[in-house]
């Protein structure tokens, strides 16, 4: 590094030439640059609401249907298991993007059941595009489920014991293995009471 000798500028001496300065390059190696970005947990399109349920740190450890209960517009009637979105009965839903014939007591049912954790976001349609059918009047809720990448074997067991009116011991055992398309899974419980 080259630095220039002290100088000092003032009224009786307001000249005062530098002498050339040549720079010299020095290359720099730059570590990792990491680039994050988060979703916002609303995304308003021009014909849908989006939430990304992902991103939501309110969404973690709550159902599906606790999540649908806090969008904007959406109406849960959990006595009378409907839903209704800006006050309009006859929703469609959606997983995936494919309509579920199920009725709309046991889809309550499946969402209260369902956890937040595996959505990655829920659409708000009130506009659906020409793609989907006209038959829900109040518009559509497509649930985005999050994909699952978990190739090969993995399992877990455990097993219990314990003394009541005499010895009790539980053993459970469950494996999954997963290749390509097919997923096989099995699950075995014993239990001596």
């Amino acid at each position: 590094m080259i630095a220039t000798p002290f100088f000092e500028v003032s009224s009786k001496e307001p000249n005062f030439t530098v002498a050339t300065l040549q720079l010299v390059r020095k290359l720099v190696q730059l570590k990792a640059v990491k680039i994050a970005v988060k979703k916002p947990l609303f995304e308003q399109k021009i014909d849908r609401m989006v939430i990304n349920v992902a991103n939501s740190i309110t969404s973690a450890g709550s159902t599906a249907l606790e999540v649908l209960e806090r969008s904007p517009g959406i109406i849960v009637d959990r006595q009378n298991n409907t839903v209704s979105m800006n006050g309009k009965n006859g929703i469609v839903i959606m997983i995936n993007g494919k309509i579920s014939h199920m009725p709309i007591t046991a889809i309550v049912q499946m969402l209260s059941g369902m956890n937040s954790d595996n959505i990655e976001k829920i659409e708000l349609i009130t506009t659906p595009p020409a793609n989907l059918d006209a038959e829900g009047n109040a518009g559509y809720i497509n649930i985005v489920l999050k994909s699952n990448n978990n190739y090969g074997t993995n399992g877990s067991y455990s097993i219990t014991g314990g003394y009541t009116n005499g010895l009790t011991d539980n053993f459970s055992l469950n494996f999954n293995h997963r290749k390509g398309k097919v997923n096989l899974y099995g699950d075995y419980t014993f239990s001596d009471l």
